[in-house]
């Protein structure tokens, strides 16, 4: 392998540092080690969810008794029905948590949920630019000149030689602010921003799972009044498809901050099992 060295041959503007603290701090909230990053709230969610799945899938190959009926104990399975239930439940409260006087009022949000993230990321999108993303990553923002100086600065006679990734990952983030900015590669402007839109996307797709939220906070998270509950129904219709559901909303939303807003992946939903 060729063993030389080389440098981005475009110098990058030093991140100012609360930019940088920005930036660490909503990756910290997205995929931190503290239990209640948003990932590690996600990765107990979906595990629990799997394994009642597979609960629910080896009910069907249960004995049958002479009146046609499994023979299964009803009570445990209502209870394991009715726990899995309102912990999913919570758990989709909990990524769904609003600290919204918090963050409009600029103190610290106390609470680590996907919604208090996208608030944050709204209230602060102006840190958003090409430029402050590209430069958080220490990437090259002209890659086309890092690999021209990359090529040319290289000793081809030595061996197979690796292109630099940082050369291929700011071509990538380049395109897909292009995508989201509606603007070409002639076009690119240091400034360019995440649109507002995208946001406000987030918290209608959100809002659709809102009557999960509300159902947690008057039946199980607090005993509400009737006065209080009355205009949220006591029963959860079609409450499984509503989880799942709830459950496809969360990741795609997470999924699309983490690969195309702050480009730091997000991985599996699933953990794997040590």
């Amino acid at each position: 392998m060729n063993t030389n060295e080389h440098e981005n041959s475009v110098s990058m503007t030093p991140l100012d540092k609360n930019v940088k603290d920005k930036f660490e701090d909503w990756r910290n909230i997205l995929l931190g080690e503290d239990p209640h990053s948003i990932r590690n709230q996600i990765h107990k969610m979906i595990w629990d969810s799997a394994v009642f799945q597979c609960i629910n899938e080896s009910r069907e190959y249960a004995a049958i008794n002479d009146e046609g009926d499994p023979k299964l104990n009803k009570m445990v399975c209502r209870f394991i029905n009715d726990s899995f239930f309102k912990t999913q439940l919570l758990s989709i409260r909990g990524l769904m948590d609003k600290d919204r006087n918090n963050i409009r009022d600029d103190r610290q949000y106390t609470v680590y949920s996907l919604y208090n993230l996208i608030e944050d990321m709204k209230k602060n999108s102006s840190l958003l630019t090409r430029e402050n993303i590209l430069a958080f990553y220490n990437l090259p923002y002209d890659y086309e000149k890092t690999k021209a100086h990359f090529d040319n600065s290289t000793d081809w006679t030595q061996g197979p030689v690796v292109e630099p990734r940082e050369i291929r990952l700011s071509q990538n983030i380049h395109i897909q602010i292009d995508s989201m900015a509606k603007t070409t590669a002639e076009e690119r402007s240091p400034d360019d921003l995440i649109p507002d839109n995208i946001f406000r996307k987030f918290n209608k797709k959100l809002a659709t799972i809102e009557v999960l939220y509300e159902y947690v906070n008057k039946y199980i998270a607090h005993p509400a009044t009737p006065d209080s509950r009355k205009t949220t129904p006591s029963e959860i219709k079609e409450a499984l498809g509503k989880v799942f559901n709830a459950h496809k909303i969360i990741c795609e939303t997470v999924s699309f901050i983490g690969n195309n807003l702050l480009f730091c992946g997000f991985g599996d939903f699933l953990p794997i099992s040590q």
